[in-house]
C-alpha cells in the first residue's frame, strides 16, 4: 500500500506500520529526491558538491563526560572538603544546605564520582564514537567485561541519584524564587551550593546514560539501535536539514497526535493525577489555611494562591498532556494553534523538572519517615497520619509523572541527525485522516 506522497507502508515485524522507503531511500529522502526532481527536470545534472550537506563529527558530544565529571568532582569536592573541615557556612532555615549527604558524605560521593568516571572509561571504552567512512563500528563488549562494564554503569546511577537526593532542597529553592511571598525561605548561597550538587548528578547520570548507549551499540545521541543502511543512501545524509523538514515532511501534526502513547504511559498519567487528588484530598481533611495565606498582606495570598493553582496544573493538565493528543497537536480551541504541534519541550520540560523535583525531594522525606518516625512526629503540626498520606501521595505524583515524561519523550523523538533514524511518528505513522488537520 501506498501514502499519496508516493511511499509504500509495510508492517513491521513489531505488528505497526511503517513507510518502507523508495528505492532504497527513507521517506524524507524520498520526498527530497522527488522535490528535487521536479525543480532540475528529469534530464538535469547534478553539479559536483552541489547540495552535499556538510559532514557531521566523527565523535559526540558525550566523548568529553568521563572528563567533566572528574573536573566537577575536583572542583567541587575541593569546596565541600574545605566545608567539611568547620567552614561551612549555616543555611537558613535549619544551617545544613544538602540532606542525606552533608559534611563529609557529600566529599565521598565526590571521590566516587569520579572514580566512577575512570572506571566507565577504561571498562565502557570512549564514548561517544561513531562509525564513518575511515573508522569500524567499535567493538561489542561481551562476556566478562560486559558484566564489569554494566556494573560500572549501575554504579555511577546510583551515585547520580544519591547527589541528587543530596541536593533535593533545590526545590524548595525554585518555589521560594518563583513564588516570592509563600513563606518558603530562599538564600543565595545555598541555591548556588545546592545548583553545584545537582549539577554533579547530571553530569554522572548523562556518563552512565551514554555508557549504556555505548554497550548497547546504540546510538550516542537519541539512544535508538542503529539500522542498516539502505543502498545508495548517504552517511552524511543523517545530519542535512532544510525547509522540507522544517515544513513537517516528518510528519503531519494530525500524525503524530493519531499516535497513541502505550498502556504504561497512560497508566503512569493517571497514577500522577491520583497521587495529586490524594494529596489535595488530605490537606482538605486539615484545612488550607497556612498554604492559602503563608504571609500577611495580599501579596503572600495572592502568592500562596499561584502556588496551589501552579501545583494543581502540575499534578492534572501537566500529566495528561504527557500521554493525550493535546500534548502533541494544539485542540481546536486554542485559537490561532489549532492543529499545529506543541513544541516538544513546552510539555517534556516541565514534567521532566517538576519529576525529578518531586521524586528527589518527597523520596528523601519518606526515607525519613520511614526511617525516623517518631523525630517526625514530633516536628509536625499535623495529625500522625498526614505526613504519611501527604508525602507518599508526592512520590506516586512524582514517579508517575516521570513515567508519563519518559513515554513523551520516546514517542516524540525527532529524526536523529547523527544516525539517521527517522522520527517516530514517521516509522509509525497515521493511515486515518486527522479531522484537526496539518501543521502547515
Amino acid at each position: 500500500m501506498r501514502t499519496p506522497d508516493g511511499t509504500r507502508i509495510r508492517r513491521d515485524a513489531d505488528g505497526f506500520d511503517s513507510p518502507d522507503a523508495l528505492d532504497g531511500l527513507d521517506a524524507l529522502d524520498a520526498l527530497d529526491a522527488r522535490e528535487g526532481h521536479r525543480r532540475r527536470g528529469p534530464g538535469a545534472r547534478r553539479r559536483p558538491g552541489a547540495g552535499t550537506p556538510s559532514a557531521r563529527p566523527k565523535v559526540h558530544w558525550s566523548a568529553r563526560l568521563p572528563g567533566l565529571v572528574i573536573g566537577w568532582a575536583l572542583a567541587y569536592g575541593a569546596l565541600r572538603t574545605y566545608w567539611a573541615l568547620g567552614h561551612r557556612p549555616w543555611f537558613p532555615p535549619v544551617g545544613p544546605d544538602l540532606l542525606a549527604f552533608s559534611g563529609w558524605g557529600v566529599v565521598v560521593l565526590c571521590a566516587a564520582s569520579a572514580a566512577a568516571a575512570v572506571a566507565v572509561r577504561l571498562l565502557v571504552g570512549p564514548l561517544g564514537l561513531l562509525p564513518g567512512d575511515d573508522r569500524p563500528p567499535p567493538p561489542r563488549i561481551t562476556g566478562v567485561s560486559a558484566v564489569a562494564a554494566w556494573t560500572a554503569v549501575a554504579i555511577t546511577w546510583a551515585l547520580s541519584a544519591a547527589l541528587t537526593s543530596a541536593a533535593c532542597l533545590l526545590l524548595l529553592d525554585v518555589v521560594g524564587l518563583l513564588f516570592v511571598g509563600t513563606g518558603t525561605s530562599f538564600d543565595a548561597g545555598a541555591l548556588l551550593s545546592r545548583s553545584g550538587c545537582m549539577a554533579g548528578a547530571v553530569l554522572v547520570g548523562t556518563t552512565a546514560l551514554a555508557a549504556g548507549r555505548r554497550l548497547r551499540a546504540a546510538c550516542p545521541d537519541c539512544g535508538r539501535p542503529p539500522r542498516a543502511a539502505p543502498a545508495g543512501a548517504s552517511g552524511a545524509r543523517a545530519g542535512s536539514t532544510g525547509a522540507v523538514g522544517s515544513a513537517g515532511a516528518v510528519g503531519s501534526a494530525g500524525a503524530v497526535g493519531a499516535v497513541r502513547a502505550p498502556w504504561w504511559a497512560f497508566a503512569a498519567g493517571y497514577a500522577a493525577v491520583l497521587g495529586c487528588v490524594i494529596r489535595f484530598g488530605a490537606q482538605a481533611m486539615v484545612g488550607f489555611g497556612p498554604e492559602a495565606a503563608p504571609a500577611s498582606g495580599s501579596a503572600g495570598r495572592v502568592a500562596g494562591l499561584a502556588f496551589l493553582a501552579a501545583a494543581a496544573l502540575a499534578g492534572t493538565l501537566l500529566p495528561l498532556a504527557q500521554v493525550h493528543r493535546f500534548g502533541r497537536v494544539w485542540p481546536r480551541w486554542v485559537l490561532g494553534l489549532a492543529g499545529h504541534r506543541v513544541p516538544r519541550w513546552l510539555v517534556l520540560g516541565p514534567g521532566l523538572a517538576v519529576s525529578v523535583g518531586m521524586t528527589a525531594y518527597f523520596g528523601t522525606g519518606l526515607v525519613q519517615l520511614l526511617t525516623q518516625p517518631a523525630s517526625a512526629a514530633q516536628a509536625d503540626p499535623y495529625p500522625p497520619w498526614f505526613m504519611g498520606v501527604a508525602v507518599s501521595a508526592y512520590v506516586v505524583w512524582g514517579v508517575g509523572l516521570g513515567v508519563a515524561a519518559l513515554a513523551y519523550r520516546l514517542l516524540t523523538r525527532p529524526r536523529c541527525a547523527w544516525c539517521g533514524t527517522p522520527a517516530e511518528q514517521t516509522r509509525i505513522p497515521s493511515v486515518r485522516r486527522d479531522p484537526v488537520g496539518t501543521a502547515g
